[in-house]
């Protein structure tokens, strides 16, 4: 996925439906995340754990704001670009 645009919907979508196996992880380009998710989701102590942390991944992309999203999963589209919610320009 390194150097394609990533949408939220995607992300969000994956996080719901297969967020204990860390796709939505893989997806974003956290492999080692991903990785994580999976061998944690194959333990019985660690399935209800990550099934958790999955839904607040999920909740938290939900309330990422679009031009957060952008600047974090594709920064490739931001080079060359002025940043308008920069910090330092608020």
């Amino acid at each position: 996925m390194i150097g394609q645009k990533k949408q939220k919907i995607i992300a969000v979508g994956l996080a719901l439906t297969l967020g204990t196996l860390g796709f939505h992880r893989f997806y974003l380009g956290q492999k080692s995340m991903g990785v994580s998710y999976l061998l944690a989701s194959c333990t019985i102590i660690g399935l209800p754990i990550v099934l958790g942390i999955a839904v607040v991944d999920c909740i938290g992309l939900m309330a990422l704001p679009y031009h957060e999203f952008e600047r974090r999963y594709n920064p490739q589209l931001m080079m060359g670009k002025a940043y308008p919610y920069h910090k330092e320009s608020l």
